[in-house]
């Protein structure tokens, strides 16, 4: 199996860079593990957004920046929404949910959280801000994240807004 991660993190140049990230405290208070490849990448840039448009986020001491506030905000937008809105409810078993990781303006990406799968076994589903598209992706994070930074993928709600050869990170937070 090819690691993302790695491929990501010499894309972006930031390979030889570390960040501190406190994992266990971030899986305990969300209650899940999560995939290794995604923690791998975060060691290398904490949360960050890639070519100015593409958000990830780490375990951080910032409520605006840390995954474990993400996740929350968004565990709490799905119990809210599903009362008046019709979402596909395939997502909403009590075996599944949806654990978010990423962002790009209003569309989330999120592992699609299933008992029974090992979090490396995860696919990805973006969401875009107006509820309509869903995408389901069987990806792991890392590699979804690297396909759609270098234009293999490209979905209608960020269309053209990836592919080129330079890329960037900017560290929130520096």
């Amino acid at each position: 199996m090819e690691n993302y991660a790695d491929r990501l993190a010499n894309l972006l140049g930031v390979a030889d860079d570390a960040a501190s990230c406190s994992w266990e405290a971030v899986e305990e208070e969300i209650g899940s593990p999560l995939p290794g490849d995604y923690k791998e990448l975060i060691d290398h840039t904490g949360s960050a957004v890639f070519d100015d448009r593409l958000s990830v986020f780490a375990p951080s001491s910032s409520e605006e920046t840390d995954l474990a506030s993400l996740i929350k905000e968004r565990d709490w937008a799905w119990e809210y929404l599903r009362e008046d809105v019709d979402l596909p409810e395939r997502f909403f078993t009590e075996d599944r949910r949806l654990i978010a990781f990423a962002a790009i303006d209003a569309c989330y990406f999120y592992w699609d959280a299933r008992d029974g799968s090992a979090p490396e076994d995860w696919g990805v589903v973006i969401v875009d801000g107006d509820l309509q598209n869903w995408f389901e992706l069987p990806l792991s994070a890392t590699e979804c994240l690297y396909k759609i930074l270098v234009g293999e993928i490209e979905l209608p709600p960020f269309e053209g807004f990836f592919g080129s050869a330079e890329h960037s990170v900017g560290r929130f937070g520096s």
